[in-house]
């Protein structure tokens, strides 16, 4: 009878920690826009680059054709593995590893062409913008040049792997740093009990500065 009282409470315990708090931010006045896409296996955020980015977070452009970059955070071996195994999964979900920011950069037709199981497209000020782009840069190592520190890179720099100071974790997922990211950043996403993409693409659509969305 305890058991049940105990998972009764924990059941009304997450229902409402997922109800949205209010906040003055992210009320839809914004001049930037922001995309956070996910296809299932990955979730990050799509900005348009520009040299106020790029000074800001210092990353590598081997070309001007690619007008925007996509930004996550995740698991290093996850990411990084061509051939994922149950270990690789199970590695991912239960122990505190090491992680990475992963780049990838696309052209306007490449992105028109992303097969995205979300999107949502979120209209920001540029004080939102700068501290999500401070967060960023806050989740990549810097190594002995002052740099980025670039571990791995795939097609010619087209994607991109970061050290990251942070630790990944099943309590502690790709969602989670992009729900992070934006609550650093004034919005109020309410990021508690965010670890899989269907909650925090709930809370997305609900904000007052969602332009757009798209889910399958």
């Amino acid at each position: 009878m305890n058991g049940m009282k105990l998972t009764f409470f924990a059941i009304l315990l997450s229902l409402l920690l997922a109800i949205p708090r209010n906040g003055t931010a992210g009320t839809g006045t914004g001049n930037k826009t922001v995309c956070i896409w996910s296809n299932g296996f990955h979730t990050g955020i799509i900005i348009r680059i520009d040299k106020q980015t790029t000074r800001i977070l210092n990353l590598e452009l081997p070309d001007k054709k690619y007008l925007y970059m996509d930004i996550g955070w995740g698991e290093l071996e996850f990411y990084t593995s061509r051939h994922k195994t149950v270990s690789t999964y199970l590695k991912a979900a239960l122990i505190p590893t090491r992680s990475t920011v992963r780049t990838e950069l696309f052209t306007r037709n490449e992105l028109r062409e992303l097969r995205a199981r979300w999107f949502v497209k979120l209209k920001v000020s540029d004080m939102e913008y700068m501290d999500a782009m401070a967060f960023i840069k806050k989740s990549i190592k810097s190594g002995n040049n002052g740099k980025p520190d670039l571990i791995y890179k795939r097609n010619g720099g087209i994607i991109n792997y970061y050290a990251s100071p942070l630790k990944y974790h099943i309590l502690f997922t790709c969602n989670s740093w992009i729900a992070l990211m934006l609550e650093k950043s004034g919005i109020p996403v309410n990021r508690s009990m965010i670890i899989e993409n269907s909650l925090l693409f709930w809370r997305l659509i609900q904000l007052p500065n969602c332009a757009d969305m798209k889910a399958e």
